[in-house]
């Protein structure tokens, strides 16, 4: 990340990145993203926290970490998966949909308020953080003011009058600064001071939790568990991706015809209740979930996870593929409900369905060998080529697909025990290393965690350890390098991959 161009969109990234943490679209206390903001300095936001919201973050903040190796980038991670865990997953490992923005401000209250449960008045601050210190320092950390932070013109419905929302609009180095503190002294005051008002909001009435678990938003959280446990080396992670994959496959799948349901919720007992007349899965459904087993694919190497995944994308071809005018449908044939079936065109707080299954086809083409595949996602972008063209800025999660089409992903084989030290430290050098598109994969042999793999390509019976030791194989089409054996050779070979993609695409662009 060293020329000019890059910097600066690294820049650009950082400062939104960072800025959604630090503002009021960030929970302080409870933590977790609320759904957006409704002002320029992002310290109002509309409450309500979204699954889906949370799974897409993650995986941002995972490539933000991986760029910088800032910690402040991984314990944004962990706080949303703190959050996940504790106030949006259910039991048996699927995810809940949502948490409300309103709540009832006392338990003797008949109306609910939004941002209620959230937002805290100067004097109840200063009576909880009884030491005036800690209480002068959180008050000046967070923007907290006597009358409330909130301007009038932000509040049109007057539930915030006197209200603080939490917002950081300096940083530790300046607060610290400020009151004559190291940076960990004032850590730990804060700490102390989040979790004093931490257990006071635990006493308020809470916002409702809407139960449904939804399999699209489920499938966009397993991505966010998954990369984050491949990335922070967090096995803890990984199982957590992993219980709500079998979740899914439990109850949200129908094994004998491979398909998916749209949903089912938590019943009054806590058990899995399913809808009456269950819903068909929608395109969002199978794509979203697809990306979740591809990710957690390459965080467990476990292909079981592999081979679902392409069972689901013939089921998804089958079900919503348009022969005629390529892409995919968002609903599936047959159903006599839907009087014109259409296709979504436009990634907003979700991406759609035709653009998470560009970089789906693509991924499974790479892992596979499957040429067909990669024509369906080449013809889905001839599809959707008009809008893109015109306003690519409505379609970012398909023009990044287009690019990884052109570029073709770059594969890395480990050829070894997946448990072997070499093995795990050529592992840690793709973990540290962002290169969009990149597949993984530990060849084992054809009857270890490899063996759908080995049972596609005859290729991957040519990589083998070097005199016993792990190698790690840099392919793009199966066409590879030399093995190297040691991680620095690997970071090399990875950054000269890398370096020769850019060249390609400036090439491409020049064209």
């Amino acid at each position: 990340w060293k020329r000019t161009g890059e910097k600066r969109a690294l820049a650009m990234a950082e400062a939104n990145l960072a800025g959604m943490r630090r503002g009021g679209l960030w929970d302080h206390i409870g933590y977790g993203f609320h759904r957006y903001s409704t002002d320029e300095e992002w310290l109002v936001p509309h409450f309500e926290k979204m699954l889906y919201d949370q799974g897409q973050l993650v995986v941002s903040y995972c490539d933000a970490y991986v760029v910088t190796k800032d910690k402040f980038y991984s314990d944004i991670i962990n706080d949303i998966l703190t959050y996940v865990s504790r106030d949006l997953s259910h039991p048996l490992g699927g995810f809940y949909g949502a948490e409300d923005a309103d709540s009832y401000p006392t338990e003797s209250a008949i109306h609910k308020l939004e941002g209620a449960f959230c937002v805290w008045e100067f004097g109840e601050i200063q009576s909880l953080l009884q030491d005036e210190r800690d209480a002068k320092i959180f008050c000046y950390h967070y923007n907290v003011e006597p009358d409330g932070n909130v301007n009038p013109a932000q509040d049109p419905h007057g539930e915030l009058k006197n209200k603080n929302v939490l917002m950081v609009s300096g940083s530790f180095e300046s607060t610290a600064e400020k009151f004559n503190l190291t940076v960990p002294a004032l850590k730990e005051i804060l700490e102390r001071c989040h979790k004093i008002l931490y257990d006071e909001r635990q006493k308020r009435p809470k916002p409702h939790v809407d139960t449904k678990i939804v399999t699209s938003w489920n499938g966009l959280m397993i991505s966010g568990y998954a990369r984050a446990g491949f990335v922070l080396k967090n096995q803890t992670y990984i199982n957590k991706a992993i219980l709500a994959a079998n979740f899914i496959k439990k109850f949200l799948y129908k094994e004998n015809e491979k398909e998916l349901i749209r949903c089912c919720y938590k019943g009054d007992e806590g058990e899995v209740a399913q809808i009456s007349c269950p819903i068909a899965g929608f395109l969002d459904d199978y794509a979203f979930l697809i990306r979740g087993l591809l990710d957690l694919y390459e965080a467990s190497l476990d292909s079981d996870w592999l081979q679902w995944a392409e069972t689901l994308q013939e089921q998804q071809d089958r079900r919503f593929w348009d022969s005629e005018g390529f892409g995919y449908f968002t609903s599936p044939e047959g159903d006599t409900s839907i009087l014109i079936r259409g296709k979504e065109d436009q990634d907003g707080a979700e991406p759609c369905g035709n653009s998470v299954s560009v970089h789906n086809l693509l991924r499974l083409s790479a892992y596979l060998g499957r040429q067909d595949l990669r024509d369906k996602a080449g013809r889905t972008l001839t599809a959707f080529s008009e809008k893109l063209s015109i306003m690519p800025l409505a379609l970012p999660e398909m023009t990044s697909a287009l690019l990884l089409y052109h570029e073709s992903p770059t594969q890395v084989f480990i050829a070894g025990e997946r448990e072997d030290n070499n093995t795990q430290a050529l592992l840690d050098v793709v973990r540290s290393s962002l290169m969009p598109g990149r597949i993984l994969a530990v060849a084992d042999g054809p009857t270890g965690r490899a063996g759908l793999l080995y049972s596609r390509h005859e290729s991957l019976s040519r990589l083998h350890p070097v005199h016993g030791k792990s190698a790690a194989y840099v392919c793009r089409n199966f066409a590879c390098s030399l093995p190297v054996t040691e991680p620095d050779e690997l970071a090399s070979s990875l950054d000269t991959e890398w370096r020769n993609k850019e060249k390609q695409a400036v090439s491409q662009s020049q064209q």
